[in-house]
């Protein structure tokens, strides 16, 4: 059994753990730079400082987060020589990255996604534009990674640069508008309004956004109200699905939630949710569309048809909490006889980037 060395003891890390149960490998120690969490014991395992790499003679590091090309820069710095002679190995955990949030990471999930991409790879790879050299590499690691039907590590150097950045339309995507509208379905704090307007900045002109968590929304309204003063913010406390009612959230790891999950969580509250066709958005310039919804993206897109048919908007869609929605996702703007062009792109949150056909 090989000794390796955990570096991330952040969220994705009890994830990880279930995958390494799975394989011939004992972990010696969790490193992380977070001060707040050296010193505690993760499943009887310490979490140590990042210092902890040069102390053990183990020559295996395993990238337990999502941000993994920002922690492989931090092993860099910290061991000199990782390639002149280190010897070090440093693998990541894609899996997790990859798929899925909210889910029971079992067999049962592995083999559903391997089965999946075996019945469905040439439909896959014909309705993404693979002539986009970032979609075309994505998606084959994707492809490669849910076929395998097993947890697995990879080299570092396989994923390099996947995983850097944060956010939508981070490559330019919208540069060429003059003025945008910028509708925000699972709005979380804010962290996208910040971003889009940063590269944005005097392109964006109104910003919708829609978040459920009365304590996500709260900070959500404060972080619009001081980040700018020149973009008009509507802060909606809605969930954003197919038609209108009231629902449960059930809440998950208190800060995102999961729609009637009151029946396997205990923390809940009742949210309203509405159909984004039945909120009457008034763009200013042409509307964009984000839509990261712990795996509701479908219920959002079939109540946004009038909308979406209307305005034919930039959109950026998460795939990654669904095994199916790589597919059924850009599916369904075919199936209702919309033009658009699907591109995919990486980061923390893996999206589809669907661009109307103009």
């Amino acid at each position: 059994m090989e000794n390796v060395i955990l570096y991330g003891a952040g969220s994705d890390l009890e994830k990880i753990l279930v995958m390494i149960k799975e394989l011939d490998v004992c972990p010696v120690c969790i490193v992380d730079k977070d001060a707040g969490k050296i010193g505690k014991t993760i499943s009887g395992l310490l979490v140590a400082g990042p210092k902890a790499i040069k102390e053990h003679d183990v020559k295996t590091i395993i990238i337990t987060s999502s941000f993994f090309d920002c922690v492989y820069q931090n092993i860099q710095e910290i061991i000199k020589d990782i390639f002149s002679g280190g010897g070090y190995q440093v693998l990541v955990a894609p899996y997790a990255w990859l798929m899925l949030v909210n889910v029971r990471y079992d067999q049962a999930l592995l083999d559903s996604a391997k089965k999946f991409v075996n019945e469905n790879r040439n439909k896959i790879l014909e309705i993404y534009d693979t002539r986009d050299k970032k979609t075309k590499e994505i998606l084959s690691f994707i492809l490669r990674a849910r076929a395998e039907g097993r947890y697995a590590f990879y080299e570092y150097t396989t994923v390099a640069g996947m995983q850097n950045t944060e956010g939508y339309f981070y490559e330019g995507e919208l540069s060429h508008l003059d003025a945008f509208t910028f509708a925000d379905c699972g709005a979380y704090t804010g962290d996208t309004f910040e971003s889009i307007y940063g590269m944005y900045a005097g392109k964006l002109k109104k910003y919708y956004a829609y978040e459920p968590s009365e304590k996500n929304f709260k900070r959500l309204k404060r972080n619009a109200a001081s980040l700018v003063n020149d973009v008009t913010c509507i802060c909606v406390q809605k969930a954003i699905g197919d038609f209108n009612k009231m629902v449960t959230m059930g809440k998950c790891d208190g800060d995102f939630g999961v729609l009637d999950g009151a029946d396997s969580r205990e923390d809940t509250e009742l949210v309203e949710m509405v159909s984004l066709d039945s909120e009457q958005i008034r763009p200013e310039g042409k509307l964009v569309i984000k839509i990261d919804a712990e795996g509701a993206e479908m219920d959002i897109l079939r109540g946004a048809v009038h909308t979406i048919r209307k305005y034919s908007p930039y959109m950026a869609v998460c795939v990654y909490h669904r095994v199916s929605d790589i597919l059924k996702l850009p599916e369904f703007f075919i199936e209702q006889g919309l033009s658009y062009r699907f591109l995919l792109r990486s980061g923390i949150h893996t999206h589809l980037l669907a661009i109307p056909m103009e």
